[in-house]
């Protein structure tokens, strides 16, 4: 398939591969490239199951996770490409799966740290629509809820055979199902979340109004480019502010700034302030500096204050 297909062609190739091991897909998404140029595998997500499948409460066990994500990490540094996910189209969300989304704050750090943790491994992360926004599971109540055929037969077989009980099962089910990871994208806090003003196909988790795109984009501006109005200047961290009155910056806070049509965003760099202003047209940006931080709040509190920073070092 490469070599009478792939290789013709500028291409990037996954492939989707089920039971992989490590030496398969050392030889599958090899260095070079005579293959595919990554792999899919399936074994971290296979680490909550059980007797009954995938059908049950369990939570995956961090220890053993650490151990499987550094067999994968290791066993192909230098050999293969790693493919970093933890969502897709056939499992759960994974902040309700592996974090914590009973309260608003546990929930965005959840979504956080497990951003984080495949970001930061060697490999190429995927990230599935509304996993950025830290969209939750579904509060399924009833099987007539769901519409995947997974999850509707195994429902049906499980209880009848009297396997599972029908409560029972209804739990597992909002737990694993892959209807979780279905639902209509949230996009903003209006009607079906932005999504359409038709009918869904499955219902919109009513948790859209808290987490949905636009409310993300705000809260981003707010803690990057500092809540509009606020004057003189703030602190700003995570959505979080302080005056900027306090003696000194706090730590991981930056400077948000709006003056008139100025908004103005400073940080350290190189033990100098620096400031990026853009005025209200959206022109160029203008960089200014200055000496100290002292110097900084005596005198850089006016959009014409400071010396102009060499284009050259303006990053």
């Amino acid at each position: 398939m490469n070599r009478e297909v792939l290789s013709r062609y500028d291409l990037l190739t996954v492939g989707e591969c089920c039971g992989l091991t490590v030496e398969q897909a050392a030889r599958y998404a090899n260095a070079q490239g005579t293959e595919l140029n990554m792999a899919f595998q399936f074994e971290h997500m296979d680490l909550d199951g059980g007797e009954s499948f995938k059908w049950n409460l369990r939570k995956i066990d961090l220890v053993e996770l650490k151990q499987l994500l550094s067999k994968w990490q290791y066993g192909l540094q230098d050999r293969a490409w790693n493919s970093l996910y933890w969502c897709n189209h056939d499992q759960p969300r994974i902040v309700s799966r592996l974090g914590d989304d009973s309260k608003a704050e546990l929930r965005e750090r959840s979504a956080k740290a497990l951003a984080l943790v495949i970001h930061m491994m060697q490999g190429t992360p995927y990230i599935y629509q509304g996993e950025e926004l830290g969209m939750t599971n579904y509060p399924f109540e009833t099987i007539e809820d769901f519409r995947d055929v997974e999850s509707i037969n195994a429902y049906r077989e499980l209880t009848q055979r009297g396997v599972i009980a029908s409560e029972d099962m209804l739990k597992f089910l909002r737990y694993k199902s892959r209807d979780n990871a279905r639902t209509p994208v949230q996009w903003d806090d209006s009607t079906n979340a932005g999504f359409t003003t038709g009918t869904p196909w499955i219902g919109v988790n009513p948790n859209y109004r808290e987490i949905n795109a636009a409310q993300d984009a705000v809260s981003w501006i707010q803690c990057t480019l500092g809540a509009a109005g606020q004057s003189p200047g703030r602190f700003v961290r995570d959505g979080r502010s302080v005056p900027v009155g306090h003696a000194r910056r706090p730590p991981g806070y930056a400077l948000v700034q709006r003056r008139r049509s100025w908004l103005c965003l400073g940080c350290r760099l190189l033990r100098r302030q620096y400031r990026r202003s853009m005025d209200s047209r959206g022109t160029s940006p203008v960089y200014q500096r200055w000496r100290t931080w002292n110097d900084f709040q005596a005198n850089g509190r006016e959009a014409g204050a400071g010396d102009p920073l060499p284009e050259s070092n303006a990053k």
